[in-house]
């Protein structure tokens, strides 16, 4: 009702959050745009399987954060399909192939090796699956399709030509990650979703409010670093409003 502050809105429940207990940490899932909509009913899908999945968005931690969660909401599912399985199961690897080199990558693979008697099936994030070197692929594919990992692959949207590098059993990772390819579209390509997005960030400091010049800076950005820019850039704003009103001036001076 104040002519100074934007309009509070609702955003409708999703069913397939209700089993995770984390919403507050999937808030870059809650725009309302067709491609966010689009988004939450792919991951839904996903979900729902066993699949391998092939994770598209501009580079960042919410990649392997989603992949995660999709293995746990897949784990929930399984439990609850067969309360007296009592194999309990180790928190998803995550492969960061960009710090991979042939030492680290044989270091990782008996790591896997070593929890194997927790869980028989490891669950495996490969996160920026393009900066693998060419080298280290075909050892890593193999491994993966000898040992049977339940993995879920992550790239960036230009990676697709790099990708095409490998022998025989590359050329299989690739051909089973893409099953299922979820695209992430980047915030600067989906402006309508920032206030939405803004107001689900929020949900964690329900009492902060916002002028209108503070929207508009964020809507005039270009997030170059996507969603990894967006969250330090409103927790810095957060802790500038000693008053609980957001204002231009409170976020990053790189962001304005």
């Amino acid at each position: 009702l104040e002519g100074d502050f934007h309009q509070r809105i609702e955003l409708p429940a999703l069913d397939v959050w209700e089993s995770d207990p984390n919403l507050e940490s999937i808030w870059y899932l809650q725009g309302q745009s067709l491609a966010s909509q689009t988004l939450r009913q792919q991951l839904q899908l996903a979900i729902q399987g066993s699949h391998p999945l092939q994770i598209v968005g501009a580079p960042g931690k919410y990649q392997a954060a989603v992949a995660g969660m999709v293995f746990n909401e897949r784990r929930l599912k399984q439990a609850q399909a067969q309360p007296t399985d009592k194999k309990s199961k180790v928190s998803p690897f995550t492969i960061d192939c960009s710090l991979m080199d042939k030492d680290l990558l044989q270091s990782t693979f008996e790591w896997i090796d070593d929890t194997r008697r927790k869980s028989p099936t490891p669950e495996v994030i490969l996160h920026r699956l393009e900066l693998l070197p060419s080298e280290l692929r075909e050892t890593l594919a193999r491994i993966c399709k000898e040992q049977k990992w339940d993995f879920i692959v992550t790239v960036a949207p230009n990676a697709k030509e790099s990708l095409h590098e490998g022998g025989s059993a590359w050329e299989w990772l690739m051909a089973s990650s893409r099953i299922q390819c979820i695209e992430f579209v980047p915030l600067s390509d989906r402006i309508d979703d920032i206030e939405s997005l803004l107001w689900a960030w929020m949900r964690r400091s329900p009492a902060v409010r916002w002028k209108p010049s503070f929207l508009d800076t964020l809507l005039a950005y270009s997030w170059p670093e996507d969603i990894d820019d967006m969250d330090p850039a409103l927790e810095h704003a957060v802790k500038e409003a000693l008053q609980g009103v957001l204002e231009e001036t409170h976020l990053p001076i790189s962001l304005r």
